[in-house]
Parts: C-alpha cells; structure tokens; sequence
C-alpha cells in the first residue's frame, strides 16, 4: 500500500515537472557584444505553497571568448508603458558582474535572481511589463 502511494506522488510529480517545463518559452538572443551573446526567455515561476504565480523574464549571458570579461547595465522596466525606475538610481537596478572564458551564467526562477525582470503576476489581474532595456551595456575585457 505505500508503495503504491509513493508511486502515485513520483508520478504527479513527474507530470508535474513536465509540464512546468514544456511550459517555458525558448531562448531567444537579445544582443551580442565583445563576443557576450545575451538571450532571453519568459517563464512561470510558481510558488504553489505560497500561492505565488509570476512570470519572469530569465537572462542568459554567454561569454563565446577567451578573455575574462565584466558586464555591466542598469535595468529598466516599463509597466503599463510607464518606467518605473527610469529616473531611480537604487543599487538594485545595477548590475555588474564577471564572466569567465566560454562561461554560461542564467537566470532560473530561484538562482541568479539579479539578472531576472519580474513581468506579472499570473494570478492577478495588475500592472504587467511591457518593455524592458539593458541601459548602459557595456562588456569590458579584464587584462
């Protein structure tokens, strides 16, 4: 009997996995610079204990080079077709980072948050992002 039952709960949680995962939109390249290809893909993010639905906008950042590189921008979000950061300067809309040769670093729905853009909650009707930019991109080789 409880056999069956952990049997029964690897299934739903299988299923449960696939769909989540043929769900998610594939990566799409954004903007390449200094040989770092930029890409991007929206995905649900959900939270179902704490009844949190989202969508997100997952970044990907490929370094195709043999040089340690540091990216750097500002992220800007309109929602509604209204910035709402565009004359704010909190650290958290900077980002700068380092990038090894031929490293990959992504965004999921729980690692590496800081290059994530939240779009919408999916459960509510509210405010959604309808246009996001990288201002200020800059790829800078390290020597």
């Amino acid at each position: 009997m409880i056999k069956n039952s952990i049997k029964s709960i690897l299934f739903f949680v299988f299923v449960g996995i696939s769909i989540t995962t043929q769900a998610q939109s594939e990566w799409q390249i954004k903007d390449e610079q200094q040989q770092v290809v930029i890409k991007e893909k929206k995905v649900a993010c959900n939270d179902d204990f704490n009844g949190i639905h989202k969508e997100m906008v997952l970044l990907q950042f490929n370094n195709n080079s043999n040089t340690i590189v540091v990216v750097s921008f500002k992220k800007e979000m309109w929602f509604n077709n209204v910035c709402s950061n565009c004359d704010k300067n909190s650290p958290e809309h900077f980002i700068n980072f380092q990038l090894n040769p031929n490293e990959t670093i992504e965004a999921t729905c729980i690692s590496n948050k800081n290059i994530s853009i939240f779009s919408k909650m999916l459960n509510m009707k509210k405010s959604e992002l309808t246009k996001y930019e990288l201002k200020d991109l800059t790829v800078t080789t390290v020597k």
